[in-house]
Order: structure tokens, then C-alpha cells, then sequence
């Protein structure tokens, strides 16, 4: 089996005049730092789900979720994330996405239920429903009392969710998690892959988990897309490359 026989699944529900019909969609898609070219080619179209970034540390995962974000321009190619061009500056498509980094992204002398309340102020939300959105998702990743304490005291596992509370309290349309599970003690993984698992089965979030571990893309995905050396290697059903 090769990428280019599994690039264009065909969704179950959405017929080809459907600009929901795919979340993300890349043609030749590539990025260049100096002469190094870390993501080559990428051409895939992917539907709604909880959808696997597997590969090695290196192999492109967080240039290509950067790149999708417009966080990063790319060297080559075109992209859409929900239909949207993702060159275009628009702050209706940022409100429709998520996203969780791999590295810390908080701010330093704020208080947990604070960061989130600002993270959704952001993403347009007024500051009443931002603050009563922040208490209703930090009760959903797990934090009690901790959301009171500055984060600049959270251990890695407690940044970790509130890194994931900020990625969902607008009410995304699609997340994308870099690396969400690094850092967790054994309960506090198995928490977070729960909850990243009922996303798009219970709210209809679709997720976009980047991971080097295949267990957790296995646990939790009913597709992955498979990267090595900024090229896409395969994507399909999990079940089908079982």
C-alpha cells in the first residue's frame, strides 16, 4: 500500500459538493528552513474524525500542523483547513480551531481558570460565556482546585491539560493536539486519551493527535496519517492497515 492509493478517502456522509466533507486538504504541500526541507509533497485529503499524526520525533508532524494553523508559511503548495485557504488571515476560520502545542504556551502570573478565560476571550468569546465556559471544560480535563493556582506552579502533567482546556473552550470545529499526553503519569494519560476519544464522538469535535507513540494513536484514532522524512507515508483507516 502506498499514500497516494489512501490520499482521497471518500467520507460516508458528505457528497463532493460538501465543504464539510473534509477537514483538512493539502496539495503538495512543503516546507523549506535554509536547506533543510522539513515537510516535501504532502498531498492528502482528510475527513472528519479523530484522526492520528504518527511518526517519529523530526518527521515533520508539528511543521505540518504549523503550517495548516498558518503558524509557519509554507515553501510549496496549497491548503485548507474546514474549507478555508489556509494563507487567508481570518479570524472567523481561527475561532473554528483548536490547538494544543507541544511546548508550554502559558502565560507567566496567571492563574489556571484565568489563562483559559483569556485564551477563549481570544477566540471571540464574550467574557461572561469565556469564564463560564473555562469552569465547565477545566471540570472536563480534570482540574479541581488547582485551576486557582498560578501555572507557573502546575507540574507537567497539569500544564498539559490546561494546555488542553485552552485548545477546546471555544467549541472548535476540529483540534489539533501536539503531543497532548506528554508528561502524564499512567491515570492522568489514560484520563486525557478517554476524553480525546469522545471529542468527535460526543461533541463532534474532529481531533487531530500528533504522536510518536502508536499505542496512543491505536487507542484513541479510527484513522492516521503516517509521516517520515516530511514525506506522508500512508493514511487510511486504522483498522484497514492493521
Amino acid at each position: 500500500m502506498n499514500a497516494s492509493s489512501v490520499a482521497d478517502p471518500s467520507p460516508s456522509s458528505s457528497g463532493p459538493g460538501d465543504d464539510r466533507a473534509w477537514i483538512i486538504e493539502a496539495e503538495g504541500l512543503g516546507k523549506t528552513y535554509g536547506t533543510h526541507q522539513a515537510l516535501r509533497d504532502v498531498t492528502v485529503r482528510v475527513p472528519p474524525g479523530t484522526i492520528g499524526l504518527l511518526g517519529p520525533n523530526g518527521a515533520g508532524k508539528s511543521t505540518f500542523i504549523k503550517c495548516l494553523l498558518n503558524l509557519e508559511t509554507p515553501t510549496a503548495g496549497l491548503a485548507r483547513v474546514l474549507g478555508r485557504d489556509i494563507r487567508a488571515a481570518n479570524r472567523s476560520s481561527r475561532e473554528r480551531v483548536g490547538y494544543s502545542p507541544e511546548q508550554d504556551c502559558h502565560i507567566a502570573g496567571m492563574v489556571g481558570c484565568e489563562y483559559v478565560t483569556y485564551c477563549g476571550q481570544l477566540s471571540g468569546m464574550s467574557l461572561r460565556i469565556a469564564r463560564q465556559r473555562t469552569h465547565e471544560i477545566l471540570d472536563l480535563v480534570g482540574m479541581g482546585q488547582e485551576r486557582y493556582r498560578p501555572i507557573d506552579t502546575y507540574s507537567t502533567g497539569m500544564r498539559q491539560r490546561v494546555k488542553l482546556a485552552q485548545a477546546l473552550v471555544h467549541d472548535p470545529e476540529v483540534v489539533f493536539l501536539d503531543e497532548p499526553t506528554n508528561g502524564l503519569d499512567p491515570s492522568g494519560r489514560e484520563h486525557i486519551l478517554k476524553l480525546i476519544g469522545s471529542l468527535h464522538r460526543d461533541l463532534g469535535t474532529s481531533v487531530v493527535i500528533s504522536s510518536h507513540l502508536l499505542r496512543d494513536i491505536e487507542r484513541v484514532c479510527d484513522r492516521v496519517l503516517i509521516i517520515g522524512h516530511g514525506r506522508l507515508l500512508e493514511h487510511d483507516r486504522i483498522d484497514a492497515l492493521k
